[in-house]
C-alpha cells in the first residue's frame, strides 16, 4: 500500500475515533465539532433531550468502531 494512503487512512482513523470519543464522553458540549458526523434526518425524528443525547452516543460509537476498523486496516497491512 502507498505511504500516502497509509497516512489518509491513519488520519481517518485518528479524527473519527476522536471525535467518536467525544461523542461519548460529552454528547451536548460540542455541537458544533459534530454537525458534520451526525445525520440531520436521525436528529430530526427524536423529540426529547434523551433520545438525542441517545443517538448522538449511538453515532460516536459508530465513529469510534470506524476508526479503529481503518487503524486496524493500516496495522493489518504493514
Amino acid at each position: 500500500m502507498p505511504i500516502i494512503l497509509e497516512f489518509l487512512f491513519v488520519l481517518f482513523a485518528i479524527v473519527s475515533c476522536g471525535i467518536g470519543t467525544l461523542m461519548l464522553l460529552a454528547p451536548r458540549r460540542y455541537p458544533k465539532v459534530y454537525e458534520g458526523f451526525l445525520h440531520e434526518n436521525v436528529m430530526r425524528r427524536q423529540h426529547t433531550e434523551r433520545d438525542r443525547i441517545l443517538a448522538i452516543r449511538t453515532q460516536g460509537l459508530i465513529a469510534v468502531a470506524t476508526g479503529s476498523f481503518f487503524g486496524l486496516f493500516v496495522w493489518a497491512l504493514h
